[in-house]
């Protein structure tokens, strides 16, 4: 029989490091993260067999007393696989435990269980989730012996032998020796490698042409050279409003503390991705999308959270559309009864040219207005939204930018906000006119009309372009054919139906994924799937 011993939960904190009041070290890993680093350098293929039925097991069982670390010249990523028979005793020490610290750890607090049947007695911690109010009393922190752990250790262990041997035909190498070496001579500081836009191939670039590029695009207004990166404001920043709303926010400890800025983090990115489809400046160098990468930065969790809770209301607008199989399912309902001109619009740098405050404003509006699609307080998202527009830094070869003007670039929210934004302007515009368009579609800013030619167009575009003072649209019209996003509109032989094909660019490389690459094979039925998806 199972026994259980108590202990408060103040001493038990969850994924974090358990003091031995005995021995004064720090146990610095848990089991989970030890087995994960252990997988993820030596054995991908057994991650995704393994790493469920492990992750499911451990989300419940921890090791108190823990390896502070494995080998520390094995913790760094290798190239080329580690031998199989040289991993395996590797992950039967780390499940054993063995020359792990004693349960002294929490000997303070609890007795030690002895079992006759393992060289070492270990302690673990079961969270359990309440579930109705009977158990509410309950602690959720329980210490059982090892005997049930140490049968699913052994369990794992013969499953992990198995599939390292199935494993063992699988780790070949997928680069030759002349590619490896080809490869290798590309590292050079004198050249720029990066994807070109709308992933159409790769662009080599002499590094002082691409430096040049993209300090002629920091150079606008839309940004400003900073003295530092203020790390420290930006924490006070994201904290304040959160303590301002700590109240609302109780009932969601977790999601509190994981909106906390974390305290490894890294800082904003930018970077260009050269538009080759465009025309080439007079040295001959393509002009370059800004990007700003803010993965894992002081703000990413902020925005992600903003994200969240924007999407329903931004996917709620009837001129939205998800993507070109939605537009494909919408023009198949409608039925054309008189002569009609198919157009579409694009919006001129729309990501610079909303301006912060009325971004915000509409947004907060909005929110208040469906306040059934938010479910959480609209200040709150707000204010968030409001930090993380107006910290909108970032470094390009190790110099501190600020963005000050558009919204904010790279950052998780973005799609979202810029839905809302153009929802409500288009709306505004139409809600006043009695030439309206028979349909409109909008992908972001990428919009699909079909216009009744009875009504004046070059009216409408004029007083489109003069409705805002920062947004502007560049417009494409065929009484045939237009292109939109991956597929092309036409009129058919039915002159009531409209009819599609798949558009590709005339630049497009049809560049794929190569099957030797070593990729899930979920990622190469994904793409499959995609590209079956588009033709048919």
């Amino acid at each position: 029989m199972t026994q259980f011993e108590t202990i408060p939960p103040e001493y038990l904190p969850r994924n974090q490091a358990i003091i031995d009041h005995t021995s004064k070290s720090a146990i610095n890993r848990s089991f989970l993260s030890d087995c994960k680093k252990l997988f993820m350098e030596h054995l991908t293929t057994v991650i995704q067999v393994n790493t469920i039925t492990l992750e499911i097991k451990l989300s419940y069982w921890h090791v108190l007393p823990g390896k502070k670390s494995l080998h520390p010249n094995r913790l760094n990523w290798k190239k080329h696989p580690q031998p199989l028979a040289e991993v395996s005793p590797d992950i039967w020490e780390l499940l054993r435990g063995n020359n792990l610290p004693q349960t002294s750890a929490v000997s303070n607090y609890t007795t030690a269980v002895d079992d006759s049947d393992t060289n070492t007695a270990f302690l673990y911690r079961r969270m359990k989730f309440l579930k109705n109010d009977s158990n509410k009393d309950q602690n959720p922190y329980l210490i059982t012996s090892n005997r049930a752990v140490e049968d699913f250790i052994e369990g794992t262990k013969v499953a992990l032998d198995l599939q390292m041997k199935q494993a063992s035909s699988l780790k070949k190498h997928n680069v030759s020796g002349k590619e490896d070496k080809a490869l290798r001579s590309l590292l050079s500081p004198a050249i720029t490698i990066k994807p070109a836009d709308k992933n159409i191939g790769i662009v080599i670039l002499n590094s002082q042409d691409y430096v040049t590029q993209c300090l002629i695009h920091l150079s606008s207004k839309t940004y400003i050279r900073v003295a530092e990166f203020p790390n420290s404001n930006i924490k006070r920043s994201v904290e304040n409003v959160l303590v301002n709303f700590r109240n609302q926010l109780a009932p969601h400890r977790r999601l509190y503390q994981y909106l906390q800025p974390p305290h490894k983090h890294t800082t904003p990115k930018f970077y260009g991705l050269p538009k080759i489809y465009k025309p080439l400046n007079e040295e001959g160098i393509p002009p370059m999308r800004p990007i700003i990468s803010h993965v894992d930065s002081l703000l990413s969790r902020t925005a992600h959270f903003v994200d969240h809770v924007l999407q329903p209301l931004a996917q709620s607008y009837t001129d939205y559309i998800k993507n070109s199989t939605q537009l494909i399912q919408i023009l198949e309902n409608i039925e054309i009864r008189e002569e009609v001109t198919l157009i579409t619009m694009d919006v001129v740098s729309l990501y610079l040219s909303i301006p912060q405050q009325e971004c915000l404003k509409v947004i907060h509006s909005e929110m208040c207005k469906f306040s059934d699609l938010i479910i959480f307080d609209p200040n709150l998202i707000t204010q968030l939204l409001q930090v993380n527009m107006n910290n909108n830094f970032f470094t390009f070869a190790d110099i501190p930018f600020q963005q000050i003007e558009g919204t904010a670039m790279g950052a998780a929210f973005l799609p979202s906000i810029v839905n809302i934004y153009m929802s409500v302007l288009l709306k505004s515009f139409l809600s006043k006119r009695s030439d309206k368009p028979l349909l409109i579609k909008r992908y972001i800013d990428d919009i699909f009309m079909i216009w009744q030619k009875h009504h004046d167009l070059n009216k409408f575009v004029d007083d489109i372009n003069s409705y805002h003072p920062n947004i502007k649209f560049t417009f494409t019209q065929s009484d045939s054919a237009v292109e939109f996003l991956d597929i092309t509109v036409y009129k058919g032989e039915d002159t009531e139906k409209l009819k599609v094909s798949t558009f590709q660019k005339e630049n497009n490389l049809h560049q794929y994924l190569h099957f030797s690459s070593s990729h899930p094979k979920s990622v190469f039925r994904g793409i499959i799937i995609e590209e079956a998806t588009r033709y048919v």
